[in-house]
């Protein structure tokens, strides 16, 4: 099983993809923004820092790879 990033290794990978994944399973490659916080997706969608990790409903991880099973939404 494909381990996500830890909150400190997200931050070092400014200008840099990852593959961010919601709590339902739904996935998007985004770009890390480090000075607002937040991974842009293509929808313009942010994928903000507070919310990371499963703590809670509008939780997410980030992967510098596509996990399986994760779906492109």
């Amino acid at each position: 099983m494909m381990k996500p990033l830890a909150l400190d290794e997200l931050k070092s990978m400014v200008d840099e993809p990852v593959y961010c994944v919601d709590s339902k399973g739904n996935g998007m490659w985004a770009f890390v923004d480090l000075e607002n916080e937040v991974c842009v997706d293509s929808h313009y969608e942010d994928w903000e820092f507070y919310c990371y990790g499963w703590d809670n409903d509008d939780g997410w991880l980030a992967y510098k790879n596509k996990p399986k099973g994760a779906q492109h939404g």
